[in-house]
């Protein structure tokens, strides 16, 4: 199951992105539309299965600030 996790935090500034459930480097083009319409990306950190190749199940983290 694909699905895309957003936290706000009570800064106002801070939301937390988190992707499961997508193949390879397709959560970073499904999820482009966020990044974009919250603003620059001050930090990204991708967990260690981003980087299996073909990954059964892909989970990935980004932290974005706004």
């Amino acid at each position: 199951m694909k699905e895309i996790k957003l936290t706000f935090k009570w800064d106002g500034k801070t939301v937390n992105k988190e992707v499961s459930g997508f193949q390879g480097n397709g959560c970073l083009s499904q999820t482009q539309f966020i990044d974009a319409a919250l603003g620059t990306v001050q930090e990204s950190e991708m967990k260690s299965d981003f980087f299996v190749p073909n990954p059964e199940g892909l989970d990935q983290q980004n932290e974005v600030h706004v």
